[in-house]
């Protein structure tokens, strides 16, 4: 079984302009974030459009069945270089997509992979939206232009129509979403650096959720929390270079979006794009409190086979999305996250195992959030959650593929899981796992759709039990998820999802919530 990772082109005189392309939509002129003005601006017409586009495709190419086919991420085909290296579970925890260039593999740490789009011919000379792998096509040539100058740029858009039910904390239905901007520079075709890559990633989220509608702990729509849970927001939450210095070391630096290299194989992209979308599915639950989502950082990773073998990391403490970070920069202790993989093979059929372990120095509540929890549901507390310096989590997690297509080793499904456990207090989860089943479909009339379904389970601290108010009493909190990711065609996804979750908050009845995601790839 083999995974193909796709050459991405690299840097040329555009970059002036592609940079400042990626301001505009991200409405900053650095790192900070844009005005109320132009983010109701942006939402509204980013909304417009998406539902304008996807109207359209439905109509032209609901009936058509998809073109291209791949393991667990969507990639178009591709005149492009490529190397084919191990395994579809490659993407497992904090780790790199290796690209390969002329003389040097690059790592990105980026979540491209999760819509992926191959950036330079396959969309070149597409006749109608429902055969292009970009909705925008080739821009008339420059697109094109671009990527043989040195530039890729990928885009995509995800609508989100979510409600509860049943149960819960309010019966309601919300409508948002969240837009994705990756721009990528590869210095040796720039000119600059052989075995350079530039990473930058613009994101915005829009609408109204109903992750404080559940009264679960984790949110129910993990796309809608990034960059910030009160949309609309808007941010440049990865600025990032990246160095080979072998085909068996790099080294990265710069402010980055972790989120973003947290690809777990059968589980779909780490935003809650494609796949699950409860945040117990795609962030460890129990590195939440020590791990910021973006954040300044870098390490080293050490490569067996164009594979991450080791990683060592170092981030900043304070996650600052949209704001350039500078004033709060290591002022509160630094977080170290090692993790080291282990692939296996089992009766012909590729496996993985992770073990990560992460230590913070920085000083925290119980109460205070944390990456993938809703921690503010319970600040309403009769006495302070005192302070407390150093936190530290480890987790285990798995892959195994159960099953490859005899006729593309790129189509399989697999279980997953995880196990993890933290201190307790300052972070108000004691551990936490999940185990399921997902990946490409088993049917063969839909080769290019995915599936999953999951069980989570997440131990709630002593200690957050103990200061949390009698009105509201916690206990542990689990559930199930399924869902269907149903390509129309290969710029256009349709996922139903079904989540019923019994939450932390224990005066509120079990949930039933369901959700339809609209993602376009432009």
């Amino acid at each position: 079984m083999c995974r193909r990772i796709l050459f991405v082109p690299p840097v040329g005189h555009e970059m002036d302009g592609a940079l400042k392309s990626l301001q505009l939509l991200t409405g900053q002129g650095g790192l900070g974030m844009a005005t109320k003005s132009w983010r109701s601006w942006a939402h509204a017409g980013w909304r417009l459009g998406s539902l304008l586009l996807a109207s359209s495709m439905a109509v032209e190419g609901l009936a058509e069945e998809s073109l291209f086919s791949d393991s667990w991420f969507l990639r178009g085909t591709s005149t492009s270089r490529s190397v084919d290296v191990d395994s579809p579970l490659s993407g497992e925890s904090f780790s790199p997509s290796v690209i390969e260039t002329d003389d040097y593999r690059l790592a990105s740490f980026s979540s491209a992979d999760s819509f992926s789009i191959d950036p330079v011919s396959a969309a070149l000379n597409a006749d109608s939206w429902r055969d292009r792998t970009q909705l925008t096509g080739n821009w008339g040539g420059y697109r094109d232009a671009l990527a043989e100058s040195g530039v890729t740029i990928e885009a995509s858009s995800t609508n989100i129509y979510q409600g509860v039910a049943s149960g819960g904390n309010n019966n309601e239905f919300a409508f948002g979403g969240r837009g994705d901007l990756f721009l990528k520079v590869d210095g040796g075709k720039a000119g600059l650096q052989e075995g350079l890559l530039i990473t930058l990633h613009g994101e915005m989220n829009y609408g109204d959720s109903v992750n404080r509608s559940t009264g679960a702990l984790l949110p129910i729509s993990f796309p809608q929390v990034f960059p910030t849970g009160d949309a609309p927001s808007v941010a440049l939450s990865n600025v990032s270079v990246t160095q080979f210095l072998s085909e068996s070391m790099l080294v990265y630096l710069g402010k980055i979006n972790t989120l973003d290299g947290f690809i777990r194989p059968y589980r779909g992209n780490s935003h809650g794009i494609d796949g699950f979308m409860n945040g117990a599915f795609l962030f460890p639950t129990v590195l939440g409190r020590v791990i910021p989502y973006s954040t300044y950082g870098g390490g080293v990773v050490f490569l067996r086979e164009m594979q991450p073998i080791l990683s060592i990391n170092v981030f900043d403490t304070n996650s600052t999305p949209t704001t350039s970070g500078f004033d709060e920069f290591f002022n509160n202790g630094a977080s170290l996250y090692i993790e080291g993989r282990i692939p296996t093979s089992f009766f012909g059929m590729e496996g993985l195992h992770s073990l990560s372990g992460a230590y913070s120095s920085g000083t925290y509540r119980a109460t205070d959030p944390g990456l993938n929890y809703i921690i503010e549901r319970i600040r309403g507390l009769n006495v302070p959650a005192p302070q407390e310096t150093g936190s530290w989590a480890f987790e285990y997690s798995f892959s195994q593929a159960l099953w490859v297509d005899a006729t593309d080793s790129k189509r399989s499904w697999g279980l997953f899981g995880s196990l993890g456990i933290a201190d307790g207090n300052p972070n108000p989860i004691r551990w936490g796992s999940d185990i399921g089943i997902g990946g490409s479909s088993p049917l063969v009339s839909r080769p290019n759709d995915k599936f999953g379904v999951g069980y989570y389970y997440l131990g709630v601290s002593s200690e957050l039990r103990q200061i949390g108010p009698i009105r509201t009493p916690l206990r542990d909190e689990h559930g199930v998820e399924l869902f269907y990711n149903y390509q129309v065609t290969p710029t256009f996804q349709l996922t139903p999802d079904l989540q019923i979750i019994t939450p932390g908050i224990s005066t509120f009845d079990t949930s039933v919530n369901v959700a339809l995601r609209a993602n376009l790839i432009f």
